[in-house]
């Protein structure tokens, strides 16, 4: 039985703020709060703090919510939860081994099979560029944003929070160090055409903010659905960048009758973090970076993350080809 006990402030922000005193980015404290939200809601009424060890496990294995989540998703749920019940365990707000049974559930599920992740190839960077010219309101912007992404490996988060002293174009360096996913702190070459990039945004770029990219409201850029929108827009325009098949149900048709090509969930192969993705596996592919090196520049705190860019193919001549444009 759960310890019964009067907490305030409300425990969900009590642990957040713990998170956030632990240096955990704004990123990671929304992901906590939105599954601590919906396990309350299918803890049939009995809250966060009143249910049974049985109850939390069973909401990640049983209930609605949990069946159309997969075994990652579900992984990575459970482990916030998990991690939530530890702390509440430590401030006395629930039993010790409260988490135990979902622990052990959580470690039998069977891990999915590695896919290497969605990424463009350099020809369709360079499109999304051009699109980006003819049709935004602000292009030199967004293209800057695109390359950081694209060329230095940045997160959108992290990006969008550079400040102007974070770029050192003496050293040829780009530090993340603001909203970091785990709090990190790491400093990356630029690239050409990062620099080229850069420094075309900032010679229009009019702005009393230390802030790379801010907003009309001269304050950091924060929309990152607003510029993942933007990409969905932009490259609509070019049907090399639509999925050829369903990004759910891979070669399977969703309805009877359907083709793959057909669906109805088929989405725009572009996002933010597919220009990461771009960005790590061409390094990783022209041997420019060895995995460890890679590791470091992604801001990865484990080492088996980085391990979905490995390859064999080694050319280090292509990765300068396709990365070294622009001016120095």
């Amino acid at each position: 039985m759960a310890v019964q006990a009067v907490y305030t402030p409300d425990p969900v922000e009590a642990y957040l703020q713990h998170l956030q005193g632990l240096g955990r980015a704004e990123g990671t404290l929304r992901q906590y709060r939105i599954t601590l939200s919906v396990v309350a809601r299918h803890l049939d009424g009995c809250g966060l703090l009143g249910a049974s060890a049985v109850e939390y496990k069973r909401v990640l294995s049983m209930s609605s919510w949990a069946a159309g989540l997969g075994p990652s998703t579900k992984q990575s749920q459970g482990g916030r939860l998990v991690s939530f019940l530890e702390w509440a365990a430590s401030e006395q707000l629930v039993d010790a081994g409260t988490a135990e049974p979902l622990r052990e559930y959580l470690r039998r599920i069977k891990p999915p099979k590695k896919r290497r992740p969605p990424i463009l190839s350099m020809a369709e960077v360079a499109e999304l560029e051009r699109r980006m010219w003819e049709r935004n309101r602000l292009p030199a912007r967004d293209v800057a944003i695109l390359w950081v992404m694209a060329g230095a490996g940045g997160r959108i988060t992290e990006t969008l929070q550079l400040h102007l002293d974070d770029l050192d174009f003496k050293a040829g360096t780009v530090r993340f160090w603001h909203d970091t996913k785990g709090g990190t702190d790491r400093t990356v070459p630029m690239l050409p055409v990062v620099r080229q990039a850069l420094r075309g945004w900032l010679k229009v770029r009019v702005s009393p903010t230390h802030q790379v990219f801010p907003s009309q409201y001269a304050r950091a850029m924060r929309s990152i659905r607003g510029y993942a929108h933007m990409l969905d827009l932009v490259a609509r325009q070019e049907p090399s960048l639509q999925w050829p098949i369903c990004s759910l149900h891979g070669e399977r048709s969703c309805e009877p009758g359907r083709s793959p090509g057909q669906c109805p969930r088929a989405r725009v192969r572009v996002h933010p973090h597919t220009l990461r993705h771009t960005f790590a596996t061409e390094a990783r592919r022209s041997g420019a970076l060895s995995l460890a090196a890679l590791r470091d520049i992604l801001g990865h705190a484990n080492i088996a993350t980085t391990d979905i860019y490995d390859n064999d193919e080694v050319d280090v001549e292509r990765f300068r080809r396709r990365f070294g444009r622009g001016r120095s």
